[in-house]
């Protein structure tokens, strides 16, 4: 049974590229609690279908899964240009999804975007509030809200573990060449007071994080007694990266796929005998990693059985295209090379590459200059938690001083508002009942075979399909038929 709304309160609208970990709906549950006190909630869009931890959400939530060509085309006859710059969102599916079909995709686009408007003019929300906004799905979204002047923040996982950071401004917080932190290299204090309190929440961070294990993705409880380093050798650790990601994306113009750093990297330290290099996959890699293990054979080590952490305390080098544990890195002083562009480049922070810099290599080992880059990134992170970034992690020291959870609520009611006229001007007339969505999105999926989940064409083709599985169809059923006497209250 779906969780219902508070009655009488104003709502947002959230897409969020969530797995749903525990951590995130900490987050979820406690954004909402703040937002209560405001007289808002949300209705939450996700692409997790962990039913056993959607259960822990104390809000409404709707499977969306991210892919254009996963969406069953309920409706039959809308035009092609009512999505805008399809073209372009087709271009951006491929990048992201690889090839597929052409038609199938434009339908997923037709039906997601008459469901956000069926969703909108349901909610009337006074903001929305989306996750990332690089993907299709949420382009299309975006897209809506500018027409109709529904207030659209952006909402991502700060640079450092348990921070978020929000903005109008644009995806990756500040990875965006185009956003204003992007490119200082000075920070501007409102007065020496306010400069030092920052530093001080820094180091109240720092500390907690020496103490306690915690970073963005789960990690595997082994510690570093199951690798043995050789003797008299410096431990480079590397960070593997996703392919299929907006940092490789948008901001690895040197290197196309993660296995050429890799290479690249090998290739430069050959002829070191003293250096002994930890690869490190990442947890979300589910891939065959067999051309990794042949590249670093001879010079190391490829892992997935070793936490972040572990890695960490072996290394006396770090190195990665741009993934966020160069942040944390940087928390325990260590030399960082950046292979990419983050919000660190063109900071003086970390020992960055490119293609005119042939000592970047023997600055970064003989660690040229790091007391100062660690100053400079002390200066920053400062910055960062006076600026940007919110701390979700209630167990920090003083947690009350940060800008924390309950500034994020007040962060998305400053930036809300209502215009319920709007909404009637350009929507005036709701075509299907929203519950009737929702429950058809939600079950539909359910219903559907998990191999044909992504693609599978046309409602016919799914219930199709679905005739072998008569255990899920009824459980579905049944399912749909508790939910539809426990309707949304709008």
């Amino acid at each position: 049974m779906l969780y219902k709304f508070e009655e009488n309160t104003q709502k947002l609208l959230v897409y969020a590229s969530t797995s749903l970990s525990k951590t995130e709906i900490h987050f979820w549950n406690r954004t909402r609690e703040s937002l209560l006190k405001l007289n808002l909630e949300f209705l939450l869009m996700g692409t997790s279908t962990n039913k056993e931890a959607e259960n822990n959400l104390c809000m409404p939530y709707l499977y969306m899964p991210p892919i254009l060509s996963s969406y069953t085309n309920i409706y039959t006859s809308f035009p092609e240009e009512d999505v805008d710059n399809i073209a372009e969102l087709l271009e951006i599916e491929e990048k992201w999804f690889g090839k597929g079909s052409i038609e199938l995709r434009k339908s997923g686009a037709r039906y997601i975007h008459n469901l956000y408007i069926e969703l909108i003019t349901s909610l009337k929300p006074k903001s929305c509030i989306i996750w990332n906004g690089e993907l299709p799905t949420q382009i299309i979204l975006k897209n809506i809200c500018n027409k109709i002047s529904c207030p659209v923040v952006f909402i991502e996982r700060g640079p450092l573990p348990d921070t978020m950071q929000l903005s109008k401004l644009g995806f990756n917080g500040g990875f965006n060449g185009s956003h204003p932190i992007a490119n200082k290299t000075n920070w501007e204090w409102p007065d020496a007071q306010t400069q030092k309190r920052s530093h001080s929440l820094y180091l109240s961070y720092k500390k907690l994080y020496k103490d306690c294990s915690f970073t963005w993705h789960p990690q595997p409880s082994s510690n570093n007694k199951y690798i043995s380093i050789p003797k008299n050798k410096k431990v480079i650790l590397f960070f593997n990266q996703l392919d299929e990601d907006t940092s490789n994306f948008y901001f690895s113009p040197f290197f196309k796929k993660n296995i050429d750093a890799l290479k690249w990297l090998c290739e430069q330290l050959k002829a070191r005998n003293d250096i002994y290099i930890i690869a490190k996959q990442h947890p979300c890699n589910h891939d065959k990693t067999d051309a990794y293990e042949r590249i670093i054979k001879k010079q190391g080590i490829w892992t997935n059985s070793l936490s972040l952490k572990s890695c960490l305390n072996l290394a006396d080098y770090v190195v990665g295209v741009n993934s966020s544990s160069l942040f944390e890195s940087l928390v325990l002083d260590k030399a960082v090379l950046q292979l990419g562009k983050s919000l660190l480049s063109n900071k003086n922070i970390v020992y960055e590459y490119n293609h005119n810099d042939q000592n970047v290599i023997s600055n970064w080992l003989d660690k040229v200059d790091l007391e100062t880059k660690l100053k400079n990134w002390s200066d920053f992170a400062s910055y960062l938690f006076y600026d940007q970034m919110y701390l979700t992690n209630e167990n920090c020291e003083d947690y009350e001083s940060f800008r924390n959870i309950n500034d994020i609520s007040i962060y998305l009611n400053d930036t809300s508002q209502n215009h319920n006229e709007i909404y009637e001007k350009f929507f005036p007339k709701i075509k299907i009942d929203l519950q009737y969505i929702a429950n058809m999105h939600e079950y539909i999926n359910l219903i559907t075979p998990r191999r044909l989940r992504y693609g599978s064409g046309s409602l016919m083709r799914r219930i199709i399909y679905c005739l072998p599985y008569p255990r899920r169809m009824l459980k579905a059923i049944r399912y749909w038929a508790e939910d539809r006497s426990n309707t949304y209250k709008y």
